[in-house]
């Protein structure tokens, strides 16, 4: 008994170590885009996109202060996202995008990040949760 039980250990743990090394990653999973294409992303969550393999992270929501979808407002207000940028070979560079069309794009090198939508849209009466967010990109590379 004393050797089954430990066999059974042994193996649950050597296919731990196994997954482990794998690569596999552990926190959203990585995603692969073409260019000129929509992407979204959650927090945290990185996109590849092109031959090139730019790497695009979407780290968080810095700021929100659009309008509530039930409260009719002045101004619409806007939000500020911060993604991680990574051209091949070089390090990753950090941009705030904003969800106004003035600064809704920025230059990476030969390449152009747009945020073209983030959701959801906030509600007066419930607090959005970090996590809640998804933000929606286009890359797009100058010819």
């Amino acid at each position: 008994m004393r050797c089954t039980t430990a066999f059974l250990f042994s193996s649950i743990v050597l296919l731990a170590a196994c997954s482990a090394l794998s690569g596999e990653p552990m926190g959203p999973a990585d995603q692969t885009s073409a260019l000129e294409k929509p992407f979204t992303l959650e927090p945290a969550e990185t996109a590849t996109v092109g031959q090139d393999r730019v790497q695009v992270r979407f780290d968080r929501v810095v700021a929100d202060s659009r309008c509530p979808r039930d409260v009719q407002c002045i101004t619409a207000g806007e939000a500020t996202v911060r993604v991680l940028v990574t051209l091949p070979g070089q390090p990753a560079v950090t941009f705030e995008l904003k969800t106004t069309p003035k600064g809704s794009t920025v230059k990476a090198g030969a390449y152009g990040l747009t945020l073209s939508n983030l959701a959801p849209v906030p509600l007066s009466t419930v607090a959005t949760k970090d996590s809640d967010y998804r933000a929606t990109f286009v890359l797009t590379v100058d010819r």
